[in-house]
């Protein structure tokens, strides 16, 4: 007789892991539905046929936002790849996510960036006249600088799949931008220079120079990540930042900078805490980042001074640990004096003309303070400098996370920045990766403080002469975006000891992260529809 298995009462059963991932993916696919839902369907503004491009677009944009973060989510839950592997991932896709949220000309002077691109670009292309550009390289209409609007989503659905249309007209290119080291643009130029090649239309051109931008973080971040003996959670949080992801997905030198800066840092500490005598190939990942950063703004010369940290020991002789610095000043001093006396590609005279008068209160001011009036005035020096760091200083702090973006006109929500935050706190102590115990004296977190402190107070001094009219109570021009880069050095001073957790919580974390990037995501688009021209 055979038996026939009696399967009618048996249980099915499914990993805890697993369950709480389908009610993730539930609960999020429900808030994508209700996002989109969001939207404003009605456009007034526009035309029924833009309205509805701009709609579809949002909604495309929004569940795309949600795929890929489950994605991510089943990704990192159950392949567990290395943590490099995963930060590198998370950078790519986020990144892209962000290239067709922020439209293109919303990140702050970003046509002026482009413009100082498109010169570069137009050298490695040897055009005999680089201040020249291609009219249809140059077409702008239904975007509009320093705002994220709908109709730019209408210009960008509508290019993805339309030819360009070759014009003979040729105009002028504005710029450099004050910025005339070729280095600056390094990213961004490679692909724009592949799409003028390929014959593209305006937004893929802007589009292949944004994710040449993107994938340079992608790259640094990978090696930061690996390299980095201890925090590594931190520099992929960092690199996740609002404010970080607009600059390496829009055309301007801040995104190189922030870039190079989380290598660098991360190989400095790399070489602080690793056993054994120095390697040739730790000097050039010291090096390279350096010598690519230093120049576009002098300022960032200053974490360097953490290379003084590296133990004597790590060197054949105690004279090659300060010697180390030298071949790298040089090639900061170097690459400055190449821009600034050799570089014979300005187009000076062509940046539109500065702001002249300002009013405060009842009164049109036109004249800027200058350092001499400044140091002969010593109380109201000190008076503006404090003022501002005291009434500006949580604005600028804020603005450094990402609250206002797209040109400072595209406020987020304020939970997505101080989940930020809360996270990076998390994510310094949480150091169940790293191999070993990396003590910090105070002698090191002073200095790291320091390093912080002259990178925060260079644009404030800075800006006094250069945007700040007689009459002002606190200095005007800077921006928080400023001290994103330098975020490294001021995080990683804070770091007392591991959390006493007994489950490792790198998931949940790197989980937390991309949550907050893909909140961020829906928010600028929902904010985007709102702002119909």
């Amino acid at each position: 007789m055979v038996k026939i298995a009696d399967h009618s009462k048996q249980k099915i059963s499914i990993p805890k892991s697993e369950l709480i991932f389908l009610l993730i993916a539930a609960g999020l696919l429900a808030a994508g539905v209700v996002a989109c839902f969001l939207v404003n369907p009605v456009l007034s503004t526009m035309s029924a046929e833009d309205s509805r491009i701009a709609v579809t677009y949002a909604k495309v944009l929004l569940m795309a936002t949600l795929v890929i973060v489950l994605f991510l989510g089943w990704l990192i839950a159950f392949k567990k790849p290395k943590l490099e592997v995963t930060s590198m991932l998370i950078v790519l896709l986020v990144g892209i996510l962000y290239i067709f949220a922020i439209t293109p000309l919303s990140a702050p002077d970003e046509a002026h960036h482009y413009h100082s691109a498109y010169v570069f670009s137009n050298v490695i292309l040897g055009k005999e006249n680089i201040k020249k550009g291609d009219y249809q390289d140059f077409n702008y209409e239904g975007l509009q600088p320093h705002q994220n609007v709908a109709s730019a989503y209408v210009r960008t659905a509508k290019d993805m799949f339309t030819p360009r249309i070759d014009e003979e007209n040729v105009v002028d290119v504005l710029g450099p931008y004050a910025v005339r080291y070729p280095g600056s643009y390094i990213f961004p130029v490679i692909g724009l220079t592949i799409g003028r090649v390929l014959n593209m239309n305006t937004f893929w051109i802007y589009t292949l120079g944004r994710l040449t931008n993107l994938l340079g973080m992608v790259f640094c971040v990978y090696f930061a990540v690996k390299r980095a003996p201890k925090w590594k959670l931190v520099f992929l949080i960092l690199a996740l930042l609002p404010m970080n992801m607009q600059q390496v997905t829009g055309f301007n030198y801040d995104g190189v900078i922030n870039s190079c800066c989380i290598l660098f840092i991360a190989s400095m500490l790399y070489s602080i805490y690793e056993k054994g005598r120095m390697k040739w190939w730790e000097y050039l990942w010291i090096f390279i980042p350096a010598a690519l950063c230093g120049p576009v703004k002098g300022v960032y010369v200053l974490p360097l001074l953490g290379v003084l940290f590296i133990p004597k020991e790590r060197f054949a002789k105690t004279w090659q640990k300060y010697a180390i610095l030298v071949p790298i000043l040089v090639a900061v001093l170097a690459f400055s004096a190449i821009g600034y006396f050799k570089w014979p590609y300005t187009a000076t005279g062509a940046n539109p003309a500065p702001l002249t008068e300002v009013v405060i209160g009842d009164e049109v001011v036109s004249q800027k303070y200058t350092f001499s009036m400044l140091f002969s005035d010593l109380p109201l020096f000190f008076r503006l400098i404090g003022n501002s760091i005291l009434y500006m200083g949580p604005k600028w702090a804020a603005q450094m996370f990402g609250y206002k973006l797209s040109g400072m006109t595209l406020i987020l929500w304020r939970p997505i920045i101080v989940g930020f935050f809360l996270l990076l706190l998390v994510a310094l102590h949480s150091n169940r990766i790293q191999k070993e115990s990396c003590p910090l004296s105070v002698g090191k977190r002073i200095a790291f403080l320091a390093i912080f402190f002259f990178i925060f107070m260079s644009p404030i001094i800075l800006m006094l002469p250069a945007e700040t009219f007689i009459g002002a109570s606190t200095v005007m021009g800077v921006q928080g975006r400023y001290f994103t880069a330098a975020l490294p050095v001021l995080f990683i001073p804070f770091y007392v000891k591991p959390l006493e957790i007994k489950k490792d919580i790198t998931i949940p974390v790197v989980l937390a992260g991309v949550a907050l990037a893909a909140g961020t995501v829906i928010n600028i688009v929902l904010d985007t529809m709102g702002r119909a021209l």
